[in-house]
């Protein structure tokens, strides 16, 4: 009895001592923990400081950041642009000199030359059309109706009131279409030409003849 007694006094104090010495344990490893991870951490952050730098010494060259604009509207015209150098102009050549063309001086032949002649009214015999065409052939300047620069005005059948009263007021003189064909074909307009087989009819002559026919 007594020995077992003794044993588990033993082991009491055994235990006593097992669990007064636990506490001390824990504490070493805990600060050994700790130094661990502070080791750790220093070695991380020693790791990012180089990933930076390297990081750092590859990226280019940073640009020149542009002054902040103003708050506002926006703007409306682009920035202007240095406008390019102007291209250096070829050397011309040397112009050919024109030889001025002759001006024929000559003064204008024909029965109406130098006139300004007008029409108004209907020409039994021949179309207005014909009729200025003809007063142009022969060295005059011939229009179908009356303007200011008239020197001869023209009145056939069924004349122009409008025509007759611009004459008057213009002070320009007036023809019948009959002093006009005997004055233009060198023969009354109630003669039929009668052309000797050796002249030469004219076109306007041939005109004539086919309007005398019918």
């Amino acid at each position: 009895m007594e020995t077992f007694l003794r044993l588990f006094i033993i082991a009491d104090i055994a235990y006593m001592v097992f669990m007064l010495s636990r506490p001390a344990a824990a504490r070493r490893r805990m600060k050994r923990e700790k130094e661990r991870q502070a080791a750790e951490r220093q070695a991380k952050a020693e790791t990012r400081k180089q990933e930076q730098a390297a990081a750092k010494a590859s990226k280019p060259a940073p640009v020149a950041a542009q002054p902040p604009r103003k708050r506002g509207r926006p703007r409306k015209n682009p920035p202007k642009q240095a406008k390019p150098a102007a291209p250096v102009p070829a050397e011309r050549p040397a112009p050919v000199p024109v030889e001025p063309k002759p001006v024929n001086n000559a003064p204008k032949t024909g029965a109406f030359a130098g006139e300004v002649v007008a029409f108004t009214g209907t020409c039994p015999k021949m179309e207005r059309r014909y009729m200025v065409s003809h007063v142009n052939r022969l060295g005059g300047q011939g229009y179908e109706t009356i303007n200011t620069r008239c020197t001869l005005l023209v009145v056939a059948e069924n004349p122009g009131r409008n025509q007759l009263d611009k004459a008057a007021r213009w002070h320009v003189p007036t023809i019948t279409w009959e002093e006009w064909w005997e004055r233009a074909f060198n023969y009354p307009a109630t003669t039929k030409p009668k052309p000797a087989e050796d002249d030469i009819v004219s076109l306007d002559q041939f005109a004539s003849l086919i309007h005398n026919a019918a």
